[in-house]
């Protein structure tokens, strides 16, 4: 949402609630001014939502602190109305998140962290199992077709989606892509792929490619491992 786009929107409230006829150019400046940023010319895409209301019920302090959870930023503020010399004046008060409580989310987020990667570490990586036990081979095919991002669609027939199990374990030739005959780590090619057919060509975020690819029963190799793991 750039300023340009904003504009109209601007205009009609300020023409339907207050009363005011003004110009494009007048609209943006207001705007401008309001933000306080000289380059401002466009929103940030990332959600913000802030919450105002004189009083906050079970259900929805619950969802905003799940929302939190997520990552999702939101804040609960309560509204205070007072008379004060024949004028109101409203008081703002932060219910969530809780200043005094933000350290102690932020232990808690480094405790998780820490408990997340030391689990990873402990755990033997797919590829290996796979290759290590034989639960698929040198030159069996494989294919891109599980769990992907909406701007991906999979094509039976398009190279793209094809690559074959080299047999190797290093961390750079697992598997070679039938489109162009290189050798990659299954991540690192999901990844390119990934990346290659978004529209915007952005980069895709961290990701584990083995979950991604399929053998020829449907199952992904992350499936496939962790089968062989669960009857170890």
């Amino acid at each position: 949402m750039t300023v340009d786009k904003l504009t109209p929107y601007y205009l009609a409230y300020q023409k339907r609630y207050c009363s005011r006829d003004i110009t494009p150019a007048d609209a943006t400046n207001e705007m401008k001014k309001f933000v306080e940023v000289e380059a401002f010319a466009e929103l940030s895409s990332k959600p913000r939502i802030i919450l105002c209301s004189e009083g906050f019920s079970q259900e929805i302090t619950t969802t905003v602190l799940w929302l939190r959870s997520s990552q999702i930023d939101i804040t609960c503020v309560q509204l205070r109305p007072y008379q004060h010399k024949g004028s109101i004046i409203i008081v703002p008060r932060v219910l969530i998140p809780l200043a005094e409580a933000k350290e102690y989310l932020i232990d808690i987020k480094t405790k998780e962290v820490s408990l997340e990667e030391s689990v990873k570490a402990r755990r033997p990586r797919i590829m290996q199992v796979i290759l290590e036990n034989g639960l698929l081979k040198a030159g069996d095919p494989i294919y891109l077709k599980n769990a992907l991002p909406t701007w991906v669609k999979y094509s039976e027939n398009d190279a793209t989606f094809k690559a074959k199990m080299t047999g190797k374990s290093g961390q750079s030739n697992a598997v070679s892509w039938e489109k162009d005959g290189e050798e990659y780590s299954i991540s690192n090619l999901t990844w390119r792929i990934f990346t290659d057919l978004h529209p915007e060509k952005k980069e895709y975020g961290g990701l584990s490619g083995a979950w991604h690819w399929v053998d020829t029963t449907g199952r992904s190799l992350g499936q496939i491992a962790d089968e062989f793991l669960a009857q170890s």
